[in-house]
């Protein structure tokens, strides 16, 4: 019992060798740890000391906005932050937001619009949509030649007499819209009503024009300037065509439309197709004066039209009862000024008269024959324009409602007009680029469309337009979009358009171009046939929509560029781009010295213009740190971007950067030779070492001075690249004192090394002045045997230091011989002559 007690008590432990060397590996594998955790906390100590983490913070506010510079037309800084100016879009509804109400969508004549037929823009107030009217009053060709009107036979008032010689397929001829040829006249509304309807125009049948549509290009004109005699709407009068009866003839036209051209044959003789000058007569009240005549109008689309206004009267399609028509104060058939007009029986004043209440014969709108007599039940056709030997009473308003449908007369002709031209545009707010709202535009066969909003930008500056299309046309849904299915359009005519694939079948078209102090049309072309998706149109005027830092952040320390992080708005079209300059903002431009940079292809390259930027996805921190940090300056630039509804806002850019602010140890004491008599010594000293950014170019900054406190010295300093310097420019013989400093890449400089210290000594030592006081034994000859027994009893001294000049110790004939010392670069001799010795 007692040894099972001693056995337990006294209990051994028994270790194998696998477990020691197990317990050995694991506390040199701890050892290793805790070794390498206190390496790098050691080295994160030391690197926390040498460098320091930090920001520049740019905040864009109404505070810090004369930091910045910008162009307060196109940009604004306040509390808000660095945006475009509020309403830098000159255009309203931009992206279709809620529907497209604020756009207005027109026929323009394309290439599929037939010849000699023009586009009217329609009318709300007549009912009309855009339609097509003959450009000339109607011609008759053979069907082998459409394009040249007849002259035979002729009514002998230089009209084609359509009751000799019927213009129908029958008699193998056609009715056409040509400059050539005479009007066609004997001619009743009823047959003129046939005619036009074996016309086609885009695969349809043509018609007689109405009334609502003669009175939709007539009040279009109207509110033309250029077709007014004294150019602005209201002066003198409208142009009304060849009325004055000189030559009593209806006129052929010309194929060019304007200057003198528009005046074309109505000289008095009839035989000069472009007469000068065009009109002869301006004043109001003149329109009907012998003259020359202009013919053509001007609608508000630029289309041209000719002889609406005199020449031959013209047939509609409207017939009215007498009892019907407006009359003046006394009802009766007679010629009345519109002026006169005191009722519209079942007409009303717009289908009537100009706009203008004002405006009479005068103002060349012509007369209206009227009869508005109670009784009169007698059914008749409308007459407008009048012809050429209505004088006054013609005009683009004239009005004859006193011929039956079936009258005819050598002066009474008639022109076609087609149905409204197919054109459509549908809002949907699941359509768009980001489906959010978008229009589509379908157009017809027989002409283009332009969707356009009525602007003035009120200034002649340059302006950028964009917009963006997607081709909805069967056949090629998603495809390429080119010129041939839409086109930016402006005040008139589509320019010229830039093409940019933005993905998912959409395409942006852009453009520039000059704006102006008046309203203008800016919008897209569409061309016939086509179907298209439209959104985010933008007109702005065109510039610099940037900010930058007008003075760069600058800080000798700086040791690296590290990360860019700045505070952005942006969605949909709005971007912004950014470029940085290693100066201040003032001092950097796109062509010569400090350069705006973006970083592109893993390098920094120079910009040219403000379309090369980077994004905040590209500065990363392998592009922050290929930065140079050699001018210790950062500027940055945000250059914006926008488009449709979209615009950007920056509230601030944050760089992180690294400084250096560890300097560098401090030099060893410079040495040198001394005493000396170099006068530009040169030193040497231990070199400093640099944990950080390491030692700048010109390394070291020494003074010397010969005050040891180095008071008034300030002008003697200097540079080393390494750790010896030699003086440029001799020193005064004396005592000097120098002293080092290192400098490093960041600009951090150590303490001055501790003093060196220099004798320089360039004196020439004095000469002795004492005389032997005894002679040398012995007679001199040629060649002495003898020493001299006797030397000086003082002993010859510098001026300058302690250097002792030695006693004689030989001679040679008349000479005595003095040993070489320090002081000296050469071994002076020595020469008596008589009692003296001289050097």
């Amino acid at each position: 019992m007692i040894k099972f007690k001693k056995q337990f008590l006294n209990k051994k432990l028994h270790s194998s060798r696998f477990q020691f060397n197990a317990i050995a590996l694991t506390v040199t594998l701890l050892g290793f740890i805790l070794g390498s955790i206190y390496i790098i906390q050691r080295i994160q100590y030391e690197y926390a000391l040498a460098f320091n983490e930090t920001t520049q913070i740019w905040t864009f506010d109404t505070t810090n906005a004369p930091n910045y510079t910008y162009d307060n037309t196109l940009v604004t800084v306040d509390n808000s932050g660095a945006r475009p100016v509020t309403g830098v879009n000159k255009i309203t509804n931009p992206a279709f937001a809620s529907n497209n109400s604020s756009w207005n969508l027109a026929a323009v004549a394309g290439s599929t619009t037939p010849d000699g037929w023009v586009v009217v823009p329609g009318s709300s107030t007549h009912a009309t949509s855009d339609f097509l009217v003959m450009k000339y009053e109607a011609k008759c060709a053979d069907t082998s030649d459409l394009a040249t009107g007849l002259t035979v036979p002729d009514s002998g008032h230089h009209t084609y007499l359509d009751a000799n010689m019927a213009c129908t397929s029958a008699n193998s001829k056609a009715v056409v819209s040509v400059a050539s040829g005479y009007s066609i006249a004997y001619v009743s509304q009823t047959e003129a009503i046939t005619r036009c309807s074996t016309v086609i125009v885009g695969g349809a049948t043509a018609h007689l024009i109405s009334n609502n549509e003669w009175m939709t290009v007539a009040r279009n004109a109207e509110a033309q300037a250029s077709n007014w005699s004294l150019g602005s709407v209201g002066s003198g009068y409208l142009f009304a065509g060849h009325n004055d009866n000189a030559p009593s003839l209806a006129l052929i036209a010309s194929t060019t439309d304007t200057g003198n051209n528009a005046c074309a044959y109505t000289d008095t003789a009839g035989t000069t197709e472009a007469p000068a000058s065009c009109p002869t007569n301006t004043a109001n009240n003149t329109s009907s004066t012998v003259g020359n005549q202009k013919r053509v109008l001007t609608m508000s689309n630029g289309s041209y039209i000719w002889d609406i206004a005199g020449n031959v009267g013209e047939w509609t399609n409207d017939t009215i009862q007498g009892k019907d028509q407006p009359t003046g104060a006394t009802p009766g058939a007679n010629w009345r000024e519109f002026t006169a007009l005191t009722t519209y029986g079942t007409l009303t004043y717009d289908k009537v008269r100009p706009a203008n209440v004002l405006y009479d014969a005068t103002y060349g709108m012509g007369r209206i024959f009227s009869d508005g007599t109670a009784s009169n039940t007698t059914v008749y056709a409308f007459i407008r324009g009048n012809s050429w030997m209505h004088t006054d009473y013609a005009g683009a308003f004239a009005a004859d409602l006193g011929s039956p449908p079936g009258g005819e007369g050598w002066n009474l002709g008639f022109r076609c007009a087609s149905d409204p031209v197919a054109l459509s545009h549908s809002f949907s707010s699941s359509s768009g680029r980001e489906a959010a709202g978008g229009d589509s535009v379908t157009v017809g066969s027989v002409t283009d469309a332009k969707i356009y909003q009525s602007i003035n930008v009120g200034n002649t500056s340059t302006y950028d337009i964009s917009a963006y299309a997607y081709d909805s046309t069967s056949g090629n849904v998603g495809g390429i979009v080119t010129s041939s299915i839409a086109q930016l359009y402006y005040n008139g005519a589509a320019i010229s358009t830039t093409y940019t694939d933005a993905g998912s079948g959409w395409w942006k078209l852009s453009g520039t171009l000059t704006g102006a102090d008046a309203s203008r049309e800016y919008g897209v072309l569409v061309k016939s046939g086509k179907t298209i998706g439209l959104d985010d149109f933008t007109l702005s005027k065109s510039g610099p929509y940037s900010v930058y830092t007008t003075a760069a952040y600058s800080n000798a320390q700086v040791f690296s560029w590290n990360s860019f992080a700045p505070t952005v708005t942006a969605s949909g079209n709005a971007t912004v781009g950014y470029q940085l300059c290693l100066d201040n903002g003032s001092d950097c431009s796109y062509s010569s010295g400090s350069r705006w940079q973006y970083y592109t292809g893993g390098v920094w390259t120079n910009a040219t213009d403000a379309t090369q930027t980077s994004s905040e996805a590209q500065l990363t921190q392998t592009a922050m740190q290929a930065l140079s940090t050699t001018s210790k300056k950062i500027t940055v630039k945000a250059i914006m971007g926008f488009g449709g509804a979209d615009t950007p806002t920056v509230s601030s850019i944050t760089i992180g950067l690294t400084l250096d602010i560890s300097p560098p140890t401090v030099p060893g004491t410079p040495t040198t030779t001394t005493p000396t008599n170099d006068s530009t010594p040169t030193w040497t000293w231990t070199a400093s070492t640099d944990s950080g950014s390491g030692l700048a170019t010109n390394a070291y900054s020494l003074q010397w001075c010969q005050d040891a406190d180095f008071a008034e010295c300030g002008s003697n300093i200097a540079t080393a690249t390494t750790n010896s310097y030699s003086h440029s420019f001799s020193l005064d013989d004396g005592t000097w004192y120098i002293k080092v400093k290192a400098i490093d890449v960041a600009s951090n400089e150590s303490a001055y090394s501790s003093n060196g210290q220099v004798i320089i000594d360039t004196t020439v030592p004095s000469i002795p002045t004492d005389t032997l006081i005894d002679t040398p034994t012995g007679t001199l000859t040629d060649t002495p045997t003898g020493t001299p027994t006797d030397t000086p009893t003082e002993t010859p001294t510098d001026t300058v230091g302690v250097v002792t000049l030695p006693p004689v110790t030989d001679y040679e004939d008349d000479k005595i011989i003095c040993p070489t010392f320090s002081a000296f670069s050469v071994s002076p001799t020595v020469v008596k002559v008589g009692t003296e010795i001289t050097v």
